[in-house]
Parts: C-alpha cells; sequence; structure tokens
C-alpha cells in the first residue's frame, strides 16, 4: 500500500489502463454520478474479470472533492 500512496495513475499502471481510468475519473467528476464498469484484465491465458464501482465523494457543501472507487473480481 505504501508503494501506491501518494502516486499518479499513470506511474503505477500501464499507459493505456492509466488513459482509460483517468478517462473515467474524469466522467465521474464531470457528471457527479456513479460508474459502473467492467473489465478484464492480465494475460489472455489468465485473464481476471473486475467489476468496478467509481462514486463522486462531496463535502458538506457539495462539491465533489474525490472519486472513490471500489473494485471486485468476479472472474
Amino acid at each position: 500500500q505504501q508503494e501506491i500512496v501518494g502516486r499518479r495513475i499513470s506511474e503505477i499502471l500501464p499507459a493505456d489502463t492509466a488513459a482509460t481510468f483517468q478517462n473515467r475519473l474524469t466522467q465521474v467528476f464531470g457528471s457527479g454520478r456513479p460508474l459502473d464498469v467492467e473489465d478484464s484484465v492480465g494475460p489472455a491465458d489468465d485473464q481476471r474479470r473486475y467489476r468496478t464501482v467509481l462514486f463522486p465523494m462531496r463535502d458538506e457543501s457539495g462539491k465533489i472533492t474525490a472519486v472513490g472507487t471500489v473494485a471486485i473480481n468476479i472472474t
């Protein structure tokens, strides 16, 4: 966990994956609505399927200050 805290998505994930995730964050920030997606991850012979829900987190005034994310392995 310490290895990823405070790092950018692009520092942790491959470029194409990071771009996809960044687009999803931007979508949730812009729309103010949750986003529910499914992805396949890993090599073709050992793919895992994940359901990921991204949701806006708001401060006391209702302003979106962060996006929460929960991913579940549904393989």
